[in-house]
């Protein structure tokens, strides 16, 4: 049973057992009974989960320090016409 639901998350109170697989990524169009590729965990996986974690607190951050963000989006640019224009 789905207690609460926000954009990001869905809090389950009831319904999921101890081992049961959830489905984590948005699916378009699910059908039932289609194959699923399942997502294996390894030391990979979880580094990879922690950067995406660190860029949505970083994005989160910056959204709200909108000094810093353009500070940021000043340096993206500049880096941008570095790659573009390269010094002779």
């Amino acid at each position: 049973m789905i207690a609460r639901r926000t954009a990001d998350r869905v809090f389950v109170t009831q319904g999921i057992a101890d081992g049961e697989k959830v489905i984590l990524t948005k699916l378009d169009m699910p059908i039932l009974g289609m194959n699923l590729e399942l997502f294996k965990t390894s030391e990979q996986g979880e580094e990879l989960i922690r950067l995406i974690e660190f860029m949505q607190k970083s994005i989160k951050w910056f959204s709200g320090n909108h000094v810093a963000a353009n500070f940021l989006m000043l340096a993206v640019l500049l880096a941008g016409f570095a790659a573009w224009f390269p010094a002779p």
